[in-house]
């Protein structure tokens, strides 16, 4: 993707992005075509191809920009888990935060994370990210870090973030029902995850 620095090329460039989310929350995979989206953002095929190349330059650029939002978002996770005064409270926040993303972005993180797995460029924004957002975690509970009664904090943070991402990642690929027949609330599943997460860095389960 060419980066656009004119207001003018910005505001052209968000408009076909934002003709692109549209189609993709619309229809699907399948109905985000480089025709569709020219068409829905009332631009010329000439813009297009100038602004990202191909198709795939588009997909670049959506992820991008859709990891962008992701990481203002957990920034801001961040700081509300800091202003909490335990760890219970901050990991609440934080599994709360994985959760409304998982749920309210779950479209677009199907598309990306699914179908298109094997994009190199892609997978490498996404392993960046994660590791961001890896470091956001603990960034969130560090100052609770007195509250963890495992011998190897570190540790117990790196594996409590990687059971958390396990759940997201089964948030965004089953619905609340494909995964044992069973519904469970947004609201139960954040209080249970909290719950198991706990256990694991007090060790009140051992």
């Amino acid at each position: 993707m060419k980066k656009p620095l004119q207001p003018r090329s910005v505001a052209s460039t968000n408009r076909m992005l934002d003709a692109a989310e549209a189609l993709l929350a619309e229809g699907g995979h399948d109905a985000l075509t480089v025709e569709a989206v020219i068409a829905k953002a009332g631009t010329s095929a000439g813009a297009f191809y100038a602004r990202f190349g191909d198709r795939a330059g588009m997909l670049e650029a959506m992820h991008a920009r859709f990891l962008d939002r992701i990481h203002a978002f957990t920034e801001a996770l961040v700081v509300e888990a800091q202003g909490r005064s335990s760890l219970a409270e901050s990991v609440g926040v934080l599994v709360a935060g994985v959760l409304t993303v998982a749920r309210d972005d779950r479209d677009s993180l199907v598309f990306f994370v699914v179908f298109n797995a094997f994009d190199k460029q892609l997978r490498g924004q996404g392993i960046r990210a994660k590791v961001g957002f890896a470091r956001a975690f603990a960034a969130g509970v560090s100052r609770h870090r007195r509250e963890i009664a495992h011998p190897n904090p570190d540790l117990a943070v790196d594996v409590a973030f990687r059971m958390l991402m396990a759940m997201f990642v089964q948030q965004v690929m089953f619905a609340p029902r494909e995964v044992t027949g069973r519904a469970i609330s947004h609201r139960a599943m954040r209080a249970e995850i909290v719950r198991c997460l706990m256990a694991y860095l007090t060790g009140a389960g051992s």
